[in-house]
């Protein structure tokens, strides 16, 4: 197995990532500031707050990593700067407004923009989310008028949000198979999602490359599994359809408990997470083809710390090659 060394010293040591990386956390610095500074037109401003991390470059990464991949994909493809930032906002905007709606299926409170003094968690995530909204109609507008940018992006939630739609177990007579779960609701919350923020600019600017598309689809689509193997028994309980559940099913059609799963199902775990990490590599290996500084080595450290921020760590240690 490969030595990983620590994120920190590897972003120190790869120049020319680091510095791409260190150019996106400024455009996401001045996108954010430029959001709040259009919040401030609403009479209800003071009452919303940012969970910022200005200042602390490290800790900003490891809460912003996929906002700055998509920035600095939009900087690698020589965008220029007033555009970039308009962005940044909107990739802030649907980040937002993604995880209001979650927050609303799911009587939450998460993420990192938030509004103070209404309580109820539903109210709360609905006014944020029209906010948010209102801010992405604008931004839309002043990057072109020559196209509905609006609508465009709303075609591309509603495949996201339809996708979504299909988790719900008792819409189903039988368990779904894998290859459903990948194809008609993985491609939606896990590789369209991902994609959701770079749709604009990939129809407004011409140096752009779609298969940058492409790239994000494999990754967005290797993450969405790993998170499903992390939700196994979450899912189950809340009635969700699940990958790592159907194809435990194929395999064991009796199976009914979901603790312990990892001691019961060795063989499941390491290839489920062989092929997620080799979908990730792949879609790694297209933003190197497209001259993007990144290579196999970085790749492999990037995932380790996908796995941390999603709890898989200890899962690191299965062999991937």
């Amino acid at each position: 197995m490969k030595k990983i060394i620590s994120l920190g010293k590897f972003i120190i040591e790869k120049k020319e990532f680091r510095n791409l990386i260190r150019d996106s956390y400024k455009i996401h610095i001045k996108a954010e500031n430029s959001i709040k500074k259009r919040i401030e037109l609403f009479s209800y401003s003071k009452e919303i707050s940012f969970m910022s991390t200005e200042g602390n470059f490290l800790e900003s990464y490891k809460k912003n990593f996929f906002t700055f991949l998509m920035i600095s994909i939009l900087k690698h493809s020589k965008i220029e700067e007033e555009r970039l930032v308009k962005y940044g906002e909107i990739i802030i905007c649907l980040r937002s407004i993604i995880t209001c709606t979650d927050n609303i299926i799911d009587n939450e409170n998460k993420g990192v923009v938030f509004l103070n003094n209404i309580k109820n968690t539903i109210v709360n995530n609905t006014l944020l989310l029209m906010t948010f909204q209102n801010i992405l109609t604008n931004i839309s507008k002043e990057l072109t008028t020559e196209i509905d940018s609006m609508n465009f992006i709303l075609d591309k939630i509603h495949f996201v949000a339809k996708s979504e739609g299909l988790r719900d177990k008792k819409l189903y007579d039988t368990y779904p198979n894998s290859d459903f779960l990948i194809k008609e609701i993985h491609s939606g919350i896990g590789g369209e999602l991902l994609n959701l923020s770079l749709w604009l600019p990939s129809i407004l600017e011409k140096d752009f490359n779609k298969k940058y598309m492409e790239a994000l689809f494999e990754i967005g689509m290797a993450l969405q599994a790993l998170d499903d193997l992390c939700d196994m028994q979450e899912d189950y309980e809340a009635g969700k359809v699940n990958l790592g559940i159907s194809i435990l099913l194929e395999k064991d059609k009796n199976l009914d408990n979901f603790t312990n799963l990892e001691n019961l199902y060795p063989e499941f775990f390491k290839i489920y997470l062989n092929d997620c990490i080799q979908r990730a590599l792949k879609g790694f290996e297209i933003l190197e083809t497209l001259n993007y500084p990144i290579n196999k080595d970085l790749s492999f450290l990037i995932l380790k710390h996908l796995f941390k921020l999603r709890g898989l760590e200890k899962y690191w240690n299965f062999d991937k090659i």
